[in-house]
């Protein structure tokens, strides 16, 4: 059997689908940072919503686009394209803010 070769992940029920933002591009500069104990802001961009995020989190109002501020990492997703950002799948509680551009 001939395994075919994955091209999207989508996420299902109340997941969302986010793309992190790496230090460097919450900073809007090139200079790289290495601090030891201090945490990165965990930012990212709304790839996709899940189709029961509507129903199961109707305070949660975040749609594809949206820049996010989240409380943790969330589920690690290889990314299919052909950049090599950071995707991850998250659980609604996990997003705290929608950043405003």
């Amino acid at each position: 059997m001939k395994i075919k070769k994955v091209k999207e992940c989508l996420p299902v029920g109340a997941q969302i689908l986010v793309e992190m933002l790496t230090e460097q591009e919450i900073l809007g500069t090139t200079i790289s940072i290495t601090s030891t104990g201090r945490k990165s802001s965990l930012q990212a961009y709304v790839v996709a919503v899940g189709p029961g995020l509507a129903t199961a989190y109707q305070d949660v109002k975040v749609k594809t686009g949206d820049r996010v501020l989240l409380s943790a990492m969330g589920m690690p997703v290889p990314n299919f394209g052909t950049d090599s950002k950071e995707r991850a799948l998250v659980d609604p509680h996990i997003i705290k803010a929608i950043l405003v551009e």
